[in-house]
C-alpha cells in the first residue's frame, strides 16, 4: 500500500469513528501512519488533555490493540495496550464535554475534554 493511501484510508477511519476537522489537525493524527499497520483498522478515537494539564494526548482503539499517543514537536511517546491486559472503559459525561480512562492491568490512561460522540464510539 502506498504511503498516500494509507494516510487518506487512516484519515477516513478517523472521520468515520467521530474525529473532527480539529482532531484531524493534531500531531498524534499526523504521526498515526507511522505506527498503525496496513492490515490494522480503526475502531474508536479520544483525544483531549492529561488530568491537570494542557497537553494534548490520543487513545486509537483498533482491531489488533489501543494505542497512546503523546506528541510534542520534539517529543513522541506513545504505549501499545494489547486487548488482554485491558480492565474497562470508563466515560464520564458533563457536557459539552466528556472524560475518558482506558482501565488496564498495567496502568489506567485518563483523557478529558473529550468529543462526547467520540467517547461513545471508543467505549463500545
Amino acid at each position: 500500500m502506498s504511503t498516500k493511501s494509507h494516510i487518506k484510508r487512516i484519515q477516513s477511519e478517523l472521520k468515520a469513528v467521530g474525529m473532527t476537522l480539529y482532531g484531524l489537525t493534531r500531531m498524534e493524527t499526523a504521526h498515526l501512519p507511522n505506527i498503525i499497520h496496513d492490515q490494522e483498522h480503526i475502531h474508536g478515537v479520544v483525544y483531549g488533555r492529561l488530568p491537570g494539564k494542557i497537553d494534548s494526548v490520543m487513545l486509537v482503539a483498533t482491531d489488533k490493540r489501543v494505542l497512546y499517543l503523546d506528541c510534542k514537536p520534539f517529543y513522541k511517546n506513545w504505549d501499545e495496550v494489547t486487548y488482554e491486559v485491558v480492565a474497562g472503559v470508563k466515560v464520564s459525561i458533563v457536557k459539552p464535554f466528556a472524560s475518558v480512562v482506558l482501565h488496564t492491568r498495567v496502568k489506567d490512561y485518563k483523557v478529558r475534554f473529550v468529543n462526547i460522540n467520540c467517547a461513545d464510539k471508543f467505549s463500545k
